[in-house]
């Protein structure tokens, strides 16, 4: 039996909303700060503020599918993304909590989105000091 598209649509939409909530709740973003996009619409899934995108600098691209989309839904994140950000998506698996979707990146983005992180702390050494003092002398 095949899902509607207006089901499909509400599912992604489920998930677009969740994930706004979690990042407002997480990084005390204000109502107009992180929104959902409304279904069907060209570009990032979420809409984001300056101050949202100082905080997250990335595009995420929702889905809520039964299968793992793959590369697919990177490529389009990609495609969607703004210069300088990150390209990522959100699957939320079929039967999981919402909290429990997974957010997924190419290799090469988390490598270079953890260089471009310790680069702009590279100076800032109240940084380290939040570092677990078990991460920095952990046995290789």
């Amino acid at each position: 039996m095949s899902i509607s598209i207006q089901s499909r649509k509400s599912k992604g939409r489920k998930l677009q909303q969740h994930i706004c909530k979690l990042a407002k709740e997480i990084f005390n973003l204000g109502d107009g700060d992180i929104e959902s996009r409304s279904m069907g619409a060209f570009g990032e899934d979420l809409m984001m503020s300056p101050r949202a995108r100082a905080v997250l600098p990335v595009s995420i691209e929702c889905k809520n599918q039964k299968n793992f989309p793959s590369l697919a839904a990177i490529r389009q994140s990609e495609a969607n993304k703004p210069d300088n950000f990150y390209a990522t998506a959100c699957w939320h698996p079929p039967g999981a909590k919402y909290d429990d979707s997974i957010i997924y990146m190419t290799a090469r983005t988390f490598f270079t989105m953890i260089n471009d992180i310790n680069t702009r702390h590279e100076l800032d050494k109240d940084f380290l000091k939040l570092i677990p003092e078990r991460l920095i002398n952990a046995p290789n």
